[in-house]
Parts: structure tokens; sequence; C-alpha cells
């Protein structure tokens, strides 16, 4: 989510990234600074400098339903990519190197990226793809979750507000397992239809013990 080049601005995470800038509109990238193994935190997000938006725009970041973050940081040239090298979680706020990262983790120099659509449900700007994870892989235009599909995201790591958007899409129940990411799916039923189901049952033996009770005074 690259902005326009801005050379002459401090870097605001000079331990853990350098941004390598190139003329154009999306041509700069961020690089790792440090070798990290799949699944460990690379960044901590915090207000601030993130600031809360109020639409999503090209440089924005969805961390919900219907809220937006601006990065107003170097995180901001995190590009995307169909084989990222990241992963922004934006319930937990923080960036973690992908779990399923090909090469077991990161190494310094690498470029950072993300898949949009794991955090996006709409984008305002749909864009060819150019991040030349190769065929089968790259996903060709990349759009909001919303019009990728379940299928096209099969595989990659999803925020929790877009696994749920897409089972409302699909008319699933709220918090239904859909496996399509993350070990969301797991054949076990969820706590709250476990506890309601518990529940009934409690209530129904209630009833067949108040209605023996009172058989037994009448006779």
């Amino acid at each position: 989510m690259t902005t326009g080049d801005s050379t002459t601005r401090a870097p605001t995470h000079p331990d853990i990234l350098e941004v390598r800038y190139q003329p154009g509109f999306h041509l700069s990238a961020a690089h790792s600074l440090v070798a990290l193994p799949a699944g460990a935190v690379f960044a901590k997000l915090t207000f601030p400098p993130l600031t809360n938006e109020p639409a999503p725009t090209w440089a924005t970041v969805q961390t919900g339903r219907d809220t937006h973050i601006d990065l107003n940081s170097d995180l901001v040239y995190c590009n995307h990519s169909c084989a990222p090298t990241l992963e922004f979680d934006m319930h937990k706020f923080e960036i973690r190197v992908a779990r399923d990262h090909p090469n077991g983790g990161i190494v310094v120099g690498e470029e950072l990226t993300f898949f949009y659509p794991s955090s996006e449900w709409n984008m305002s700007q749909p864009f060819e793809c150019r991040c030349g994870a190769g065929e089968g892989i790259c996903k060709g235009t990349i759009a909001g979750a919303k019009d990728m599909g379940r299928e096209r995201l099969k595989g990659y790591w999803l925020n929790p507000h877009i696994e749920e958007l897409l089972d409302e899409l699909e008319g699933k129940p709220n918090g239904a397992a859909n496996g399509t990411t993350n070990g969301a799916a797991n054949g076990t039923p969820n706590g709250a239809t476990n506890g309601a189901a518990n529940g009934a049952a409690k209530e129904e033996d209630a009833k067949k013990k108040k209605k023996k009770t009172k058989s037994c005074v009448m006779m």
C-alpha cells in the first residue's frame, strides 16, 4: 500500500526495515533488516502513529467490518504479494512473519509484503497484480475479499472480520467453521451451540423432576 516517495522523511522503523525508494507511484518497497522465523511477530501496531479513518482509501488497512486505520509509517511500503512474507493481523494489531513462508522465515534484505484481501473487504482501487509469484500462485486481478470469493482465497490466512463477512456472503451462520485458513475448521461444535444445548437439556430435566415430584404428592 505504498504512497508517493518521501525520501526526506526520517525512517519510522530503522531497526527492522528500510524503504528502497523508486521513482513512480507504488514502486517503492519495504525490505527487512532482520531475520525472523515463520510466525514470529515482526512489529506491533499502536496509536499513535496509527489513526482511525472514516472510509477506506488506497493507503488504509481495514481492522473490522467497517473500521479502517492509516499506518502513518514506513509500514505503508509493505506492498501486496500473492506469496506474502507477512500477515497483517488487524485484530491483534500485530504484523507476523507468514506462517507458511516457503523458506521458513524472512531473511535480511527480503521484501516485506502481505496479501491485501486478507484485511480488505472492498478495495477502492482493484489492480492487476505484478507480484511475480508465478503461474498458479499469482491471482491476477486483486480486489477486496468480497469480489475475490472463497475459492480464490483458499489457502490464505485471513483476518477474522474477512472470515465472518465471507460466511455471511455465503449464507452461513456467524462463527461457522469454514476451513479456508488458519485452521478455523476442526469439526467441533462451537461453544455457544454446546452451551445452548446443555442449557436446554438441564431445563428439560428440571421439568421432568418437578412433574415427578408433583405426581408423588398427589398420590
